[in-house]
C-alpha cells in the first residue's frame, strides 16, 4: 500500500490555453509599451504569442518560432523582451496552483522525519513544509553533500510526489 496523496482534483501542472492567453496579453502590452508593437496588432500578437509561448522557454526561441511560423519580423531587442513571456506564464501557473490550493485544501499525509522516495528513485527525509510554495515538503536528499551544514540544501517536493519508504528503502 502506498502512502501518497491522492487528490480529488489534481494540481495544475501545465499551462492551459487561457493561461497562455493571459500571459500573451501581458507580453503584448509590454511590447506596445516598448514601442515594438502597435495597438492595432495586439489581438493577432496575443494569438501568435499564446500559440508559441512556453512555460520555461527563452525569448530567442519564441521570437524564432514567431518568425518561422507566423511571419513576424523581429530583432534582438524584441527577442530580449520575449524573455518576459515565461515569467508571465509562470505567474499564471502560480496563480492557478494557489487557486487549486484554496479550493482543495490538501493536507500533508506525511510528517517531519518520514523517509520518502522520489519519482527518480532518490530517497530523503522530510524536514518541513515549504512555506513559499503550495502543498510541498522540504526534503534533505540522502547522499547530497549540499544537504549538510552550512549549505542545508533542500529539495522541494509536492505532497503527491512523496512516497513513504519502509525500512531499507522499500516503499510503503
Amino acid at each position: 500500500m502506498s502512502e501518497t496523496v491522492t487528490l480529488e482534483r489534481p494540481r495544475p501542472i501545465t499551462l492551459t490555453h487561457a493561461m497562455k492567453i493571459a500571459a500573451a496579453e501581458k507580453m503584448a502590452d509590454q511590447l506596445i509599451k516598448g514601442h515594438l508593437l502597435e495597438e492595432i496588432e495586439r489581438a493577432d500578437a496575443v494569438r501568435s504569442i499564446a500559440n508559441h509561448g512556453t512555460l520555461y522557454g527563452d525569448g530567442y526561441r519564441l521570437m524564432k518560432n514567431l518568425e518561422d511560423y507566423d511571419g513576424w519580423e523581429g530583432d534582438f531587442r524584441m527577442a530580449e523582451e520575449f524573455e518576459a513571456f515565461s515569467l508571465f506564464a509562470q505567474d499564471e501557473m502560480k496563480a492557478a496552483e494557489k487557486a487549486w490550493f484554496e479550493e482543495t485544501q490538501p493536507q500533508p499525509k506525511l510528517k517531519k522525519g518520514d523517509r520518502i522516495q522520489l519519482r527518480r528513485g532518490e530517497t530523503g527525509v522530510i524536514d518541513g513544509i515549504y512555506e513559499y510554495g503550495v502543498a510541498q515538503y522540504t526534503v534533505a536528499i540522502d547522499g547530497d553533500p549540499q544537504a549538510l551544514p552550512p549549505t542545508n540544501s533542500r529539495r522541494i517536493v509536492r505532497f503527491e510526489d512523496a512516497v513513504l519508504c519502509l525500512a531499507d528503502g522499500e516503499n510503503a
